[in-house]
């Protein structure tokens, strides 16, 4: 996928630190989490070093709440588009990972044989 030119973000207060969260027309393609603000917004700037980012807190302020929402109840839902960016195979792998209900876990084989690549 081609790295669009723009990408908006935002930062906020979670029960984890502080939250990033980014998107561009196509959805979220960034969720980022730690301490320190400057620390996020550079490794935001590493991972899409071609696109413009612009800080929208207003755009963005409903994501945020929806993020702290769910790393406070993990079974909340996740309403958002989603925008990941990657080979096939990590496209396959993203929707493998996003079936797997809040609290339970999968192991490197179940979630490659969901893939049908179970080496």
């Amino acid at each position: 996928m081609k790295t669009p030119a723009r990408i908006d973000f935002s930062l906020g207060p979670c029960a984890l630190g502080l939250a990033l969260v980014a998107q561009h027309p196509g959805g979220v393609c960034a969720i980022l989490l730690g301490d320190d603000a400057d620390a996020l917004r550079a490794e935001l700037a590493a991972r899409f070093p071609k696109a413009v980012l612009q800080q929208d807190d207003a755009a963005l302020a409903p994501a945020l709440v929806q993020l702290a929402d769910l790393i406070d109840t993990p079974t909340r839902a996740w309403t958002l588009p989603l925008a990941p960016q990657g080979t096939d195979f990590q496209q396959r792998v993203w929707q493998a990972l996003r079936g797997i209900a809040a609290g339970q876990t999968a192991s490197y084989t179940e979630v490659a044989t969901r893939l049908g690549a179970p080496r």
